[in-house]
């Protein structure tokens, strides 16, 4: 490679860590999209992707997203429905578009307001990622939604949910699962909780942390969970710039043979992040 074509690259590297993603190791942080719609009517953001992980993916990621919503306000309720979806493509090397593979992944959620504090939820989600040797996984979800406090600059989130998920297994899988299960295809039930706290520091910057939960009902020791900590900077109203550290974790991730030689996925994915999302 000349030394043109590495400044050209590597400049291209760092315009993709100023590109957010909300997507890492099979975590959706649903919280952090949810700054966007703290309002009445239509809603809606769409970002380029970017992200540098180190963990079952030690590669650069590109991609986009984006969300589109609608919230209504009656004097004894509020109704919210949103969608948001990723597509990303990740590479060891992105000059030499050697081991490109595919992640991709759709949400949608209505809430209804029960009382102040309380909300009901129901959701579904459809993923896919090479990365991890998952062809297809699909959810759903229901639960109650709390928020204990909102008081000045602060708000703390509680969230659980039945969430019973079917998951299809890459053919590269040989010993799908250390515990009961045994097939590339399997049909679980997961109780899915999460806490999130925000604080407005100040009228620009904005402080977030979630961290989701996901126990197995009958084998509560295959747990997955998820944190993501995001710092935000409003530039105005249509533009925010943010930083973010994701990581998850699977307590009993599968194992995958390739080329005669096999390997247990590794059970932790940390993730760096930075941003530009544009509003509207």
């Amino acid at each position: 490679m000349s030394n043109l074509r590495k400044i050209l690259f590597w400049l291209l590297c760092c315009l993709l860590f100023l590109i957010p993603s909300n997507v890492l190791a099979n975590g959706v942080n649903v919280e952090s999209r949810r700054t966007s719609i703290e309002r009445d009517g239509i809603f809606g953001d769409f970002q380029m992707q970017g992200a540098l992980q180190h963990g079952n993916t030690n590669l650069v990621n590109l991609g986009a997203s984006g969300l589109f919503g609608f919230r209504k306000t009656t004097l004894r309720t509020q109704h919210t429905v949103f969608a948001f979806g990723n597509f990303s493509i990740t590479s060891e090397s992105i000059s030499l578009k050697r081991n490109i593979q595919n992640s991709e992944m759709g949400h949608i959620r209505y809430n209804v307001k029960i009382k102040k504090w309380v909300f009901w939820e129901v959701f579904s989600q459809v993923q896919a990622d090479q990365n991890t040797f998952v062809d297809l996984r699909y959810l759903l979800g229901t639960g109650p939604r709390f928020v204990p406090l909102r008081i000045g600059g602060h708000l703390m989130v509680l969230g659980t949910a039945y969430m019973p998920e079917y998951e299809v297994l890459n053919r590269s899988i040989q010993r799908p699962y250390p515990s009961d299960l045994s097939f590339r295809k399997t049909w679980v039930h997961r109780w899915s909780s999460y806490l999130s706290y925000r604080a407005d520091i100040t009228d620009q910057f904005v402080f977030q942390t979630t961290t989701y939960i996901q126990p197995r009902f009958g084998r509560f020791r295959d747990i997955k969970a998820f944190n993501d900590n995001v710092l935000t900077m409003q530039i105005n109203d249509l533009l925010d710039f943010s930083v973010s550290l994701g990581v998850g974790y699977d307590r009993e991730p599968p194992s995958v043979c390739e080329n005669d030689e096999c390997r247990k996925l590794k059970r932790l994915d940390i993730g760096t992040q930075m941003g530009i999302k544009v509003k509207f």
